[in-house]
């Protein structure tokens, strides 16, 4: 998870520099048209694929709550910090942290399934 969400800011922040470079050129009449509208393009495919990707990623994550009976995300913020204080999880690394525990809990739904 998060080597993805670095990949996707970059891919945004990328796509937004690009952008700036390419209407300081068009503003000079060095760009055309057609550089600035892909330019534009770009940055709003970027932006969609963020979207997307943290759809993607909480959908999932709610199945996966979903089949354990118990809901992460609606816990208060109190709850969470407390679980994660407890497993003594730096900040930066709760996302994945997270992820992981979701997959063995999903992991041990379905071997007690089958």
């Amino acid at each position: 998870y998060i080597p993805l969400a670095e990949t996707i800011s970059e891919l945004l922040n990328s796509a937004k520099e690009a952008l700036k470079i390419i209407e300081d050129t068009y503003s000079k009449g060095v760009s055309s048209t057609f550089d600035l509208i892909d330019s534009q393009n770009t940055l709003f495919s970027a932006e969609q694929y963020n979207i997307t990707t943290t759809y993607d990623l909480m959908f999932e994550m709610m199945k996966t709550e979903r089949l354990y009976g118990d809901f992460y995300i609606l816990k208060s913020n109190e709850e969470k910090d407390g679980f994660l204080k407890k497993a003594k999880i730096q900040r930066k690394y709760r996302p994945i942290i997270i992820l992981l525990i979701l997959t063995l809990i999903v992991s041990k739904t379905l071997i007690n399934v089958n």
